[in-house]
């Protein structure tokens, strides 16, 4: 016998409760001899016999209405031999785990076929009255139900209708979602059916303080008896670097292989445009992970469509291959925001004289409102000099522009509210804080500085260190911990520090071009220095931000409304949509929901110009065959209050011999009724037997 609410059984201590009053309401006597009343003795003792016996009945059915009451509340079940044909209702969610992995051949059939079976084999076990959810993470052709199904035949047809997806899938959620949907049911056999091939990324979520709930058991079922070896495309590179028409891009590709892949030689391509611009060969063996480094000089400005292949490999051939997108500048652009009309002048011209030939940088200025929508879609780097304060929409704006790896460089100076920057963009970019302005009557310089580092290479000749600039004001920082100084002032003060919070840069130079508070527009630092800057800074715009995996959305920005204002969105699955362009802070937005499928999600006119490109590929995390043992599950789930059980063949019998049978708790009912009748005839007869005494 099993209780489904056991903590009503602490009911059970009411039984002492009739008998602590019994004792406290004995009656004490005197006891006074009579010797004429001797002959009376006899017939008291019978009498008294008969009063205690009667006493003892009231009092044990009193006790035992009080535990049949606490026992019908614990909601007493039979189980096993018990129960005999006997069974209660059950309430049963089958997870059934539609990622790409469960599409892979396994025994000569598709996991997720041979994972349909078992749901179906789950779904024998129930019977008319039970109720069912279906999850299938992961998976097509599931509409989205938060209902219990009673009827079951509907449920072997939508599960007929699933098919694996391109996704990866978090199965820990899934086991907590389906734990929560199980908290409201009222049937005496809750259970959760995970049917997965237990790829052991899929429980990367899994934590030690994951439990059941209540009553509530796990059904583990394992699908598939073999693991075929594989080899696949891990990842993609080309971070730091500027992206330059006619300037050598070296893109680092990783190859690996799981523990039972057989060791052979393998042929990687890179193809750049529907071309393929560059193959090597490697020699790959089992559980590795080689990185092999391509080049490839882009001749074109604008966007270009990439992947890299293997070839000659084990495996399923969808991870074979692992696309992206990079976009290729004449010029780097770089956002310009700064209120002093002579400073930013300073700025604009260093970076892109007015009347020269195109050069490096391609620079727009802006205001303050611009930070907000700040994208790395139109800039590599801001610069933002002598800003007063930042709003709340810049802050966001520019953290969102630092996480899509673009790079900001600040300048305070005169009109900076140093109080202001220090509860808003430095604890958020530079963790740090302003002490006060220095103020020098004798001008400082620049002092000791990171010879190794990026920024000062233009500089690396130079006996003497940096060129000499007169510094009169600074702001003394404090750097904290996620910055570091890589220059300091004569005086020992910082001059420029730098943090990498974020996948973008952020630098501060402590002074500004300012005249009242420097000479370094007028010296020759401050052209190498603010193009080494701009440069170092756009080197982590170049980051695979476009590369997205099966199931992801994204979002793109456009400068401009494009003519008309249609949009297409084509998948490389030939499917086609129309997107509507949604207005925002200094351009426009268009989102890809999901990228269902691998290859290209291209941005189209109505006149065919593309206007921006999304590459997806299959989650690495699905390409690895590693697998999580289920006795593994069953210790982490393990708990007093739920089961955890592994289900292999014979899965109907495993189930039905777990279940518990029919509730009992009426019957306990009944026999409180009963007692409680009892106790009343009996309580009635001895009040009648009093009045007989009495009279």
């Amino acid at each position: 016998m099993t209780f489904l609410n056991p903590w009503f059984l602490a009911g059970l201590l009411g039984m002492g409760i009739p008998l602590v009053i019994h004792l406290l309401s004995r009656r004490t006597t005197t006891r006074v001899e009579f010797s004429t009343l001797e002959f009376l003795r006899n017939l008291e003792r019978k009498s008294m016999r008969r009063v205690k016996v009667r006493q003892w009945l009231l009092l044990a059915l009193r006790m035992l209405l009080i535990a049949a009451v606490a026992i019908a509340m614990a909601r007493p079940t039979l189980t096993g031999v018990a129960a005999g044909d006997a069974r209660g209702a059950t309430s049963s969610v089958i997870v059934l785990d539609g990622s790409w992995s469960m599409g892979i051949l396994d025994g000569g059939a598709p996991r997720f076929d041979q994972a349909r079976d078992r749901a179906r084999e789950i779904l024998g076990t129930l019977e008319d009255g039970d109720e069912v959810f279906l999850l299938a993470p992961g998976a097509d052709g599931l509409a989205a139900s938060n209902e219990p199904s009673r009827d079951l035949a509907q449920v072997r047809e939508r599960l007929g209708a699933l098919e694996p997806g391109r996704r990866a899938v978090d199965l820990a959620a899934a086991i907590e979602e389906a734990a929560v949907t199980l908290q409201s049911a009222r049937h005496p056999n809750r259970e959760v059916h995970l049917v997965s091939d237990f790829q052991r990324s899929a429980f990367d979520r899994l934590g030690d303080d994951t439990v059941l709930p209540s009553g509530v058991r796990l059904f583990l079922h394992p699908i598939g008896d073999a693991t075929p070896p594989n080899a696949w495309v891990q990842s993609v590179d080309f971070s730091g670097q500027i992206l330059e028409t006619g300037s050598p891009v070296e893109f680092h590709a990783v190859i690996a292989s799981d523990p039972g892949f057989e060791p052979a030689e393998i042929e990687a391509e890179l193809e750049i445009d529907g071309e393929i611009v560059d193959r090597r060969r490697i020699d790959l063996g089992p559980a590795s992970r080689v990185t092999i480094p391509f080049r490839e000089t882009l001749r074109s400005d604008g966007l270009h469509l990439g992947a890299v292949t293997i070839r000659g490999a084990d495996g399923p051939e969808e991870d074979d291959r692992r696309y992206f997108t990079l976009r290729a500048e004449k010029q780097t652009p770089v956002l310009v925001v700064c209120p002093d009309e002579r400073v930013r002048r300073y700025l604009s011209s260093a970076l892109a004289p007015e009347g020269a030939a195109a050069g490096t940088f391609a620079v727009r200025t802006g205001g303050a409102e611009d930070l907000a929508s700040a994208s790395r879609e139109r800039e590599a780097a801001i610069v933002v000099a002598d800003l007063e304060r930042f709003s709340d929409a810049a802050l966001a704006g520019l953290k969102s522009f630092l996480s899509e790896g673009g790079g900001l460089l600040l300048f305070p100076g005169p009109h900076v509210d140093a109080a202001g920057w220090g509860r808003t963009i430095l604890p958020k970019l530079l963790p740090g804080a302003f002490a006060d302005v220095i103020t020098a009557t004798e001008p400082f310089d620049f002092g000791r500085h990171d010879e190794g580092h990026p920024l000062f290479a233009a500089f690396a000749g130079e006996e003497g260190g940096l060129p000499e600039v007169r510094f009169t004001r600074a702001l003394r920082f404090r750097p904290q911990a996620g910055t570091a100084t890589l220059a300091s002032f004569t005086n020992d003060a910082p001059a420029i520090v730098e943090s990498s919070l974020l996948p973008g840069r952020a630098l501060m130079f402590l002074s500004s071009p300012d005249p009242a508070w420097s000479d370094l527009p007028l010296t020759g630092a401050f052209l190498p220095l603010l193009h080494e800057s701009v440069r170092y800074l756009s080197e982590t715009g170049a980051r695979v931000a476009r590369q997205l995996e099966t199931g992801e959305g994204a979002t793109v920005w456009l400068a401009t409304l494009p003519e008309g204002g249609s949009v297409t969105l084509l998948g490389p699955d030939e499917s086609e949509r129309s997107v509507a362009p949604e207005a925002g802070s200094g351009g426009y937005s268009l989102a890809l929901p999901e990228a269902r499928v691998p290859g290209f999600w291209v941005f189209r006119t109505a006149e065919g110009d593309t206007l921006a490109a999304l590459a997806a590929s299959i989650p690495a995390a699905e390409s690895d065959p590693e697998r999580v043992v289920p006795a593994e599950l069953e210790e982490r789930l393990a708990s007093d209050r739920g089961a955890v059980l592994a289900a292999g063949p014979g899965v109907a019998s495993r189930v039905k011999e777990a279940r518990v049978g029919r509730e009992i708790g009426r019957a306990f009912l009944w026999l409180a009724g009963l007692l409680l009748l009892a106790e009343m005839l009996v309580a009635a007869r001895m009040r009648g037997a009093a009045q007989e005494s009495a009279a």
